[in-house]
């Protein structure tokens, strides 16, 4: 079963307390997978991407989600697994671009700002990004970061 953009909505909820009407138990598993136990809705979010061919450049510009702790892109191959030491870019080492935004790029290269390599032996990559602590936009506005990565020609 595939979630898309769609994954975090009843993943980080509980049968039994005030984030009950968003639960859903599939996604709650998939919750407890990627987060290890799992977190309630005030704790974090989880963004999660479909695969992508491990060529060519992505990029997303995003305005900053002023979660209350931090924001990050974390790339796996296509068996879940990080294979670069450069895996992971957050809002604590990301620099931001001179109007406040920021720009995380994948394959753009060592020169790209905030670049996270993408090529692997199984040729193709997803990424999941986090929120810690995630502002009221991210929780209830239905900010995402995810669906902002694009190919870049």
């Amino acid at each position: 079963k595939t979630f898309g953009p769609n994954l975090v909505n009843g993943m980080f909820t509980a049968p039994t307390d005030d984030s009950r009407g968003l639960y859903d138990f599939d996604k709650y598993t998939v919750g407890a997978a990627v987060g290890w136990g799992g977190a309630q809705l005030a704790d974090n979010l989880y963004e999660s991407s479909p695969n992508f061919p491990a060529e060519g450049c992505y990029s997303a510009t995003f305005e900053d989600p002023d979660n209350g702790a931090f924001w990050s892109f974390t790339v796996y191959d296509e068996n879940g697994f990080m294979f670069d030491d450069v895996a992971h870019m957050s809002s604590d080492i990301a620099t931001a671009n001179e109007d406040g935004t920021y720009t995380v790029n994948m394959g753009c290269g060592d020169d790209a700002l905030n670049n996270l390599p993408i090529s692997n032996d199984t040729g193709v990559f997803n990424f999941i990004v986090r929120h810690y602590i995630p502002s009221e936009r991210v929780k209830f506005g239905g900010y995402r970061l995810m669906p902002q990565m694009q190919k870049v020609d």
